[in-house]
């Protein structure tokens, strides 16, 4: 049950327009959401998060288009993390959005 909530708040999150009054950007965008949560003292996960992180390097994405959240989670820094990552998308004509989680 707790799978379809985040993803009915993800799919809301990149549907809904915002400053709908604003020039559009035109051409292609992409946007990296990296998103981790490790327990206290665990290292794999920052691990995973830094291979992440190099490997969309590797493939071109620029430290500009990637974006990450990392530590102990809690609503209000997930939550403006989701609304820095949909200030950034609000104005795209189209686009590509990776989400590692």
């Amino acid at each position: 049950m707790m799978k379809y909530r985040w993803s009915a708040l993800l799919l809301l999150l990149f549907i809904l327009p915002v400053n709908a009054g604003e020039t559009m950007v035109d051409g292609p965008q992409r946007l990296a959401l990296l998103i981790i949560a490790p327990w206290e003292g665990e290292t794999a996960m920052h691990n995973d998060l830094k291979a992440m992180y190099d490997a969309l390097r590797l493939r071109g994405f620029s430290a500009d288009e990637i974006l990450s959240l990392e530590g102990q989670l809690n609503r209000g820094s997930f939550m403006s993390f989701l609304q820095k990552a949909r200030r950034r998308v609000a104005r795209w004509r189209q686009g590509e959005i990776f989400f590692y989680f």
